[in-house]
């Protein structure tokens, strides 16, 4: 057994010998190949900056191809197609199906290598092999608005390499748009989709030969809060990378050109792509969790469990919105239990049952809808203000003011969304006016969906309601009508709130001020704002472009869906609201004084009772708040007997 296993190890010690040695020789010949291209271009009268740049490359392709870990190798060849790293000079040619060696590959390019100065031969897609080029088609993985650019008219000569159709694909493209891809392109005319990484896995496109992989993607990152957001880019995972390398090849040989180092790939890239349930809010799996009577969320042995500061943030949003009870238990309530059954986030299903409440579904509804939808706006998707930004009314708003003046509400960026919803309808309700309006497609679509499917719902969970509460209001709210959605959103967004940090009153806020506004210019300073709970402890502006922002003076206090994180952080979907409304929208925020003194009680006639004034602090950063008016707890009989008498005196009982 002994001299077995000897001859065992023996044996693998060779085969691993004679593929180290197999290695090296395939990277001689490999920086042969490139010092032969650095004579051509010398000769060809290519820059020499340029030769000395491959040149340079050259050791660095060699030490790397000998120190290539064997996993990476075998995770490449199960591949089944070519893939060339091209950053840094780094190539690793992966193996086509059936073992043959790739058809294209580059021999040892830089990344800051001029593209003039390269032979077009070394990539190959100008089929100058002798195949037909119908059907060779390349994909490009890359942002949104590049995706979006890709279908700006170009010439030949900008392009080069003969005609080409390029087509973008993103997730918010109309589907009429989207297949035109999986058309077949003219004959002579080469298909090149520039893409999301929606491409990585939700569709097929067939015929692509090549695929050009960026390695990274805008991914949606929160912050210790859910209420603080950011796009980020950053690079995405070895699993990715090696489905968007699969794209290619999938009927044919393919190869796949990856703008990133061997290296970066090793080390840089995670894995596996960390899961969703990890990197977003849970608000509504607790919810969801807390309503079926599974109380310790903590401990429930998810797949893959969110961390416990996200469960614990879950909870205290959906307390602050009274879906749960207090603290050990955190227990579903009635209101909890309702919002379950909604298929809307619990704040969004909230304000939908306080327009229930209001009598104002007619205006609920279409808002509410809108609000769970993306920017509706095409135009600047990603900038700031608009687009993923999640801000719904920014710069992308106002160069899409195409068609009839768009109502809008002065105090409140999100129901100015009521005045996008009515101009869409008043246009036809179709994809052909979204596209007229500038507006997307598929985000109005959905909205309409979404709001006949919440008004199903709503039949259900209340069959009490008339036909006519339910019909769509033919325009947008009035005065009275906006003030009484305002106070709705303040209600469902009691934990996402700020006021302007020059009311700061309490030593903390000052001391926060101190710290933060040092390096913020004064006028910069004065238009800032200081959240009472989530964000708290950083500078908020509103956008540029709000609607708030033109109002003179500015609002004291306001509501906010998001913090969004670009140049500074700013409040996404903001809504001007008074400090009074406060305490009532969420009693878990609110900490009540003792009966003030020095303020005399009153004798509220219409409840039949003596009210006293009470001071309220709320959130995390105590604000003081104005005298609300509150029942006398405890209070004698003779006290009362006293004010019932000055109230009598006063006219306030009997006129």
């Amino acid at each position: 057994a002994e001299k077995g296993q000897g001859a065992a190890a023996a044996g693998e010690a060779a085969a691993a010998e004679s593929e180290a040695v197999m290695r090296n020789e395939n990277a001689r010949a490999a920086a042969a190949a490139a010092e032969a291209e650095v004579a051509r271009l010398e000769q060809g009268g290519a820059g020499a900056e340029s030769a000395r740049t491959l040149g340079l490359l050259i050791g660095e392709e060699e030490e790397e191809q000998e120190v290539r870990p064997e996993g990476q190798a075998a995770a490449e060849d199960q591949l089944g197609l070519g893939a060339t790293h091209l950053s840094g000079g780094a190539e690793e040619s992966l193996r086509e199906q059936e073992g043959e060696p790739a058809q294209a590959s580059a021999a040892c390019v830089a990344a800051n290598t001029p593209l003039d100065a390269l032979d077009p031969e070394m990539f190959d897609l100008n089929g100058d092999d002798g195949d037909d080029v119908d059907g060779d088609e390349g994909e490009v993985a890359v942002g949104a608005e590049d995706a979006r650019r890709a279908d700006e008219p170009r010439g030949d000569d900008e392009l080069g390499g003969g005609p080409m159709l390029v087509l973008p694909l993103y997730s918010m493209l109309p589907a009429s748009e989207q297949m035109r891809i999986f058309a077949p392109p003219p004959p002579g005319v080469r298909l090149v989709v520039v893409a999301t990484n929606v491409a990585e896995t939700s569709v097929t496109i067939p015929n692509i030969s090549y695929v050009v992989d960026s390695g990274k993607h805008k991914q949606r990152s929160f912050g210790e809060h859910a209420a603080v957001s950011r796009y980020e880019l950053e690079w995405i995972s070895q699993a990715s990378a090696n489905q968007r390398a699969g794209r290619a090849g999938r009927v044919g040989p393919g190869h796949c050109y990856r703008l990133y180092s061997s290296s970066v790939y090793e080390n840089v890239f995670p894995q596996f792509t960390e899961p969703e349930i990890r990197r977003v809010p849970v608000e509504g799996v607790v919810l969801q969790m807390k309503a079926m009577g599974i109380d310790n969320v903590e401990t429930f042995p998810f797949p893959e469990p969110p961390p416990q500061q996200t469960i614990a943030s879950a909870q205290h949003a959906l307390r602050s919105i009274g879906a749960l009870g207090p603290a050990p238990e955190h227990a579903a309530t009635s209101l909890g239990v309702l919002l379950s059954k909604l298929p809307l986030s619990a704040r969004l299903g909230k304000l939908l049952l306080l327009g229930r409440h209001a009598k104002m579904l007619r205006h609920a509804l279409p808002l509410v809808a809108m609000l769970a939808q993306q920017d509706p706006f095409v135009a600047g998707a990603n900038q700031p203000g608009s687009g993923q930004d999640g801000d719904g009314l920014g710069r992308a708003a106002l160069l899409s003011d195409a068609g009839p003046p768009r109502w809008r509400c002065a105090e409140s960026d999100a129901i100015s969304l009521l005045g996008v919803y009515h101009q869409w309808l008043a246009a036809g309700g179709t994809e052909e006016a979204a596209i007229s309006l500038k507006l997307v497609p598929k985000v109005m679509k959905e909205a309409s969906q979404l709001c006949n499917q919440l008004s199903e719902i709503l039949r259900v969970l209340f069959p009490q309601l008339s036909a006519s509460e339910l019909r769509i209001a033919p325009s947008p709210p009035s005065a009275s009508e906006s003030t009484a959605l305002r106070r709705a959103l303040s209600a469902a967004l009691p934990e996402r709130v700020a006021r302007l940090a020059s009311l700061c009153e309490t030593p903390a806020e000052r001391q926060l001020m101190l710290t933060l506004g040092e390096e913020v210019k004064p006028a910069l300073l004065r238009r800032a704002y200081l959240s009472a709970d989530e964000g708290y402890g950083q500078l908020l502006w509103l956008r540029p472009h709000s609607e708030l922002a033109k109002l003179k003076p500015r609002p004291k206090y306001v509501a906010f869906f998001e913090i969004v994180v670009s140049k500074r952080p700013y409040l996404s979907r903001a809504t001007a609201i008074e400090p009074s409304w406060l305490p009532e929208a969420s009693p878990a925020l609110t900490t009540l004084s003792p009966p003030v003194l020095d303020v005399p009680p009153k004798f509220d006639a219409a409840s039949d009772q003596t009210l006293c004034w009470v001071q309220p602090t709320y959130g995390r950063a105590q604000w003081i708040l104005p005298l609300v008016p509150r029942p006398l707890p405890n209070a004698d009989a003779d006290l009362y007997a006293g004010l019932f008498a000055c109230a009598l005196c006063d006219g306030q009982v009997l006129r």
